[in-house]
């Protein structure tokens, strides 16, 4: 959608929409205790319950009431779902609309937008928010932390994942300038090593040492 988009010189924007698992309606019934703070036994001692009116973060059937709802809502605007990737829903205006398109690719409740007009896209983005709580992000910059840079003149798109790779660096590359965290190891200190220290290769040092390498390794590998 994005090469596209770039190479046609669509609009990409995106929207957000705000608590979306708290706007679907509950397939079946379902019941919570009370929470903290409010009664929780009747005066002759029954446990008290809440019936759910909405759905709700953390319900095993959250993720596709919601789904099942913002895809209704798509396809009664005219939108046709994708059977090869369900999170894409194409709009073909037609003459109505000035033969515009519209693509709206979404991930739970995050929605990118490409289209050929912005009357097209303004239009839909207001009826999205007479039906949902949404946020309009305007121009898109940001798409599942990775940044979009667009230069419109060029037709050319760029994706970075900068911010991503610093925290990764942060996290893990220790030996980095400007990277203070410290944690224990059992290596000391003072000592230096060099590859003098090493055993002769296929002495039965080394045989051995390469034998706890690969034991150590494969404990690694079972953690991550």
């Amino acid at each position: 959608v994005l090469t596209i988009a770039c190479a046609r010189g669509y609009l990409l924007s995106s929207v957000d929409d705000r608590q979306a698992y708290l706007l679907a309606d509950l397939p079946t019934p379902q019941y919570m205790r009370m929470p903290p703070g409010l009664p929780r036994y009747t005066k002759d001692g029954k446990v008290l319950h809440l019936k759910l009116l909405n759905s709700l973060y953390g319900l095993p059937t959250a993720a596709k009431s919601w789904a099942d709802l913002l895809a209704s809502f798509m396809l009664d605007w005219k939108f046709t779902r994708s059977t090869i990737d369900v999170c894409l829903f194409i709009f073909a205006g037609g003459a109505a609309h000035g033969e515009h398109t519209m693509s709206v690719c979404v991930w739970v409740d995050d929605l990118v937008i490409s289209t050929s007009s912005q009357e097209l896209r303004d239009k839909f983005v207001q009826d999205l928010h007479k039906r949902f709580p949404v946020d309009d992000k305007g121009d898109l910059k940001w798409i599942l932390g990775i940044s979009v840079k667009r230069d419109l003149s060029n037709r050319t798109l760029t994706l970075s994942q900068e911010q991503y790779t610093n925290e990764v660096l942060s996290k893990h590359a220790l030996h980095l300038e400007g990277i203070s965290r410290r944690f224990d190891s059992p290596m000391a200190d003072d000592k230096k090593y060099s590859p003098d220290q090493c055993p002769a290769r296929e002495s039965p040092e080394w045989f051995e040492m390469r034998d706890k390498a690969d034991t150590y390794m494969t404990l690694v590998g079972a953690i991550l």
